[in-house]
C-alpha cells in the first residue's frame, strides 16, 4: 500500500504522521466462508488467512506558536497477516496482526522514528446486499521519538488500546473509534486536570475514516485528533492502497 498523508496541526502541538494503524480488519463480504474439502470427506478449514506487505510514504507539517512551519517526509511500511472465521451465521470473528516501521526525515530539524507491533480482533455481522458491521479492539505496543525544532519528544515505550466500529458495503466502508495510550516516559503523559479536553490514559486519540475498494486498489480518507502533553494534534490523510 502506498499512502500519501497530508497532516495539519494547530498551535504548538508536535505533529503526528497519520498512518492506518486501526483500519477495519477485513470486510466480512470478502471472507469466503463455508467448508473446504480436502483429504477426508467433510473435512473443513475453520479459519482463512492472508499475508500482506504495504510500503508507505507520507508528509507532515509542524506549526509553532510563532507561526513558523516545519515540513517533513515519513517513509516506512507495515506487514502482517489478516485472518477470519469461515463459518456460517452471525457473527464471525476477524483479526489482523501487523508490525509497522516509520521514519521522519527532512532537510531541516525534523526527525523521528516509530515502531509498532499489534494484534486486533472482533466480531463482524453480515447484512442484506453485502452490507456489514464490525467491532474490533486489541493492543498496539509502540516505541517512538520525535524532534521538531525546539520541541523534543524524548524516546518512550507505550501501549495503545484502539476500539473501532466499521460499517458499509463490499465496495464502500466507513469506520470510527478512539484509542487511549499509556506511556512509560512520565514527561510525555497528559495531566488531565490541566487540560480542557476529554480523555483518559496518558494520551487519547479519536479518529474517523472511509474507504472505497476498487478491485486491487483502494482509496481512503481519514482524520485523527490526539490530545498529548504538548497540545492537540490533528491529522488529515488521503491514502491510495494496493491490495496484498
Amino acid at each position: 500500500m502506498w499512502s500519501l498523508l497530508l497532516v495539519g496541526l494547530i498551535e504548538a502541538a508536535p505533529p503526528v504522521v497519520t498512518t492506518e494503524v486501526v483500519e477495519p480488519i477485513v470486510l466480512r463480504t470478502d471472507a469466503k466462508r463455508g467448508r473446504r474439502r480436502g483429504g477426508k470427506k467433510g473435512q473443513s478449514t475453520d479459519w482463512g488467512h492472508e499475508f500482506y506487505a504495504r510500503p508507505a510514504v507520507g508528509g507532515s507539517s509542524y506549526t509553532g506558536a510563532d507561526g513558523t512551519s516545519t515540513t517533513a517526509i515519513a517513509i516506512g511500511g507495515q506487514g502482517g497477516v489478516r485472518y477470519w472465521q469461515k463459518k456460517r451465521g452471525n457473527p464471525i470473528w476477524a483479526g489482523r496482526s501487523r508490525a509497522q516501521l516509520q521514519y521522519i526525515v527532512s532537510s531541516g530539524s525534523a526527525t523521528g522514528m516509530e515502531v509498532r507491533v499489534g494484534s486486533f480482533m472482533g466480531p463482524q455481522w453480515a447484512g442484506p446486499s453485502q452490507s456489514y458491521f464490525g467491532l474490533s479492539s486489541g493492543l498496539d505496543v509502540f516505541w517512538n521519538r520525535y524532534n521538531f525544532g525546539d520541541v523534543a519528544l524524548d524516546p518512550t515505550v507505550g501501549v495503545g488500546m484502539p476500539f473501532v466500529a466499521s460499517t458499509g458495503l463490499k465496495l464502500v466502508g466507513v469506520y470510527a473509534g478512539f484509542e487511549p495510550s499509556w506511556i512509560a516516559n512520565e514527561d510525555r503523559r497528559v495531566d488531565w486536570s490541566d487540560v480542557d479536553e476529554f480523555g483518559f490514559g496518558h494520551q487519547f486519540s479519536t479518529f474517523v475514516g472511509g474507504q472505497l475498494n476498487l478491485g486491487g486498489m483502494g482509496v481512503g480518507l481519514n482524520y485523527t485528533r490526539t490530545v498529548t502533553a504538548y497540545g492537540v494534534q490533528q491529522g488529515y490523510g488521503v491514502s491510495f492502497n494496493l491490495s496484498g
